[in-house]
């Protein structure tokens, strides 16, 4: 982006390119900004609406979705609107990769971790105590420090187990120490 209105071409090659109306804005698609949505290509996808952030599961079955990001190193945070719950139950969390399955709840595997609608957590196809239930218009927060191997998850801006995500190694609050190697 040169000035707003044009586009010099960095290869040489002279593909040059200039605005007829309006103001050319910069975007770029890089790891610092990209956005995770859910994943076009698993079963059930015709179910994902608004550009892949929003899903519906009209039939009132078990629906797993998954992200278009993996990741391995450092620190993410995102955020969940709990639009509709009839009759459901939901599950927020994350899992490696080797082990989607898209027929079992991310819980059920040894390195899926989640935050249930019922308050409790789970893993390894067990759940504990953790926080607060939620249900529709709910706002389910979600930070994953990989660094640190922790995950915390909030509720509504609230970090459950009075988590706090920037407590580094201490893992104040976390509901899991994840296993290390996450793919």
């Amino acid at each position: 982006l040169e000035d707003g209105n044009s586009v010099t071409d960095q290869s040489g090659l002279g593909h040059n390119w200039t605005v007829a109306n309006g103001t050319l804005t910069k975007t770029e698609d890089n790891p610092s900004n990209v956005f995770a949505i859910l994943n076009a290509i698993t079963p059930s996808s015709n179910n994902n609406r608004a550009g892949g952030t929003r899903h519906f599961n009209n039939s009132g079955g078990y629906d797993m979705r998954h992200s278009t990001l993996a990741v391995t190193t450092g620190k993410y945070y995102s955020e969940f609107y709990i639009a509709d719950m009839t009759g459901g139950f939901t599950i927020v969390g994350i899992q490696d990769t080797t082990q989607f399955d898209d027929y079992n709840f991310l819980t059920s595997s040894s390195r899926g971790y989640g935050y249930r609608s019922d308050g409790t957590k789970g893993n390894n196809n067990s759940s504990s105590s953790f926080g607060n239930s939620f249900t529709s218009g709910d706002y389910i927060g979600v930070a994953v420090d990989l660094d640190n191997n922790k995950i915390y998850f909030s509720k509504n801006g609230v970090w459950q187990n009075s988590g706090d995500p920037t407590s580094g190694a201490t893992g104040t609050g976390s509901a899991f120490d994840i296993t290390d190697g996450y793919d």
